[in-house]
């Protein structure tokens, strides 16, 4: 699987993000971002949850980086593959130190990574 291109395409598609065509939520203040903690913004289907996110890290100027499971081309994807796939990330977006994993529940074992 070429997570090259799959992760190339992904960083492509958020480049077109930015805060002000973002909406705004009440929520987004909830978001810890200095902590060192996993931040998991819950909710229902299709409720602004990656939205929120985007709009948070953007708004703090947060150098980021980003997968999105939701991506056809990551279907079957196992918690094995993902060292693999962070490698690619860093290869990718050089140094970060914010990494957002969107629907990261798509992938078999991903608490154990």
């Amino acid at each position: 699987m070429n997570y090259e291109q799959i992760l190339a395409d992904q960083k492509e598609e958020i480049r077109g993000f930015s805060d002000k065509n973002l909406c705004t939520r009440d929520e987004g203040s909830l978001v810890d971002i200095d902590s060192a903690l996993a931040q998991i913004v819950i909710g229902v289907r299709r409720s602004g949850k990656s939205t929120l996110c985007h709009k948070v890290l953007f708004e703090h100027h947060i150098n980021y980086a980003y997968v999105n499971f939701d991506d056809e081309r990551l279907f079957g994807i196992g918690a094995q593959e993902l060292n693999t796939l962070l490698e690619t990330l860093y290869v990718l977006y050089g140094k970060f130190r914010h990494l957002f994993l969107d629907e990261v529940q798509n992938v078999d074992g991903w608490h154990l990574f």
